[in-house]
């Protein structure tokens, strides 16, 4: 199965996991924006061994799960934009839907659009039961995206030394609201 997710497709975009050798200076450069960065843990852009560091965990991930984060690419330019995926939440026993995006891929529906394709998988061909998403409460872009998604306020939580909100999505909520 994992050879059937190693990429996907949208209409405006690509999905597939970054390759360190071709990918690290330009996710390095998407990672390293303060306004990516300020709403991962960090709270600021990552320097390039900390993008380093990310990436091996990302290549760890899927190799223990057989799904992960791909990397978002326009079809029209090959642009790498940021990053969409799946990551299972060792605390939480949870697969959360995750996104960011570089200056270049922001405001332009990337994230709805790739995060719908990844919902797909999720529950088409990984067959999970439940998906949730994760964001600060301030960052009200991330959280219309997430609603956008149909992803369901929960919870307020602390994770990682931050104050969050969850949002979750189970299969049959969302074969309701198809």
């Amino acid at each position: 199965m994992i050879h059937q997710l190693r990429e996907i497709q949208t209409n405006r975009l690509i999905l597939k996991p970054l390759d360190r050798e071709v990918d690290l200076f330009s996710y390095a450069q998407i990672m390293s924006e303060d306004e990516v960065g300020r709403w991962l843990p960090k709270g600021r852009g990552y320097t390039l061994d900390e993008t380093i560091s990310f990436m091996t965990y990302m290549e760890g991930h899927w190799i223990k799960h057989a799904y992960g984060i791909w990397g978002v690419y326009s079809k029209e330019s090959q642009t790498l934009l940021g990053h969409c995926g799946l990551n299972f939440i060792e605390d939480l026993q949870k697969v959360e839907v995750l996104y960011a995006y570089g200056q270049n891929g922001r405001g332009k529906g990337y994230a709805t659009e790739a995060g719908a394709q990844v919902l797909n998988t999720a529950f088409e061909q990984l067959h999970l039961q439940e998906v949730i998403a994760l964001a600060k409460p301030e960052n009200n872009r991330s959280r219309r995206v997430i609603e956008k998604l149909g992803l369901l306020y929960q919870q307020d939580i602390q994770m990682w030394n931050m104050d969050l909100v969850y949002y979750s999505l189970d299969k049959n909520q969302r074969n309701k609201a198809k």
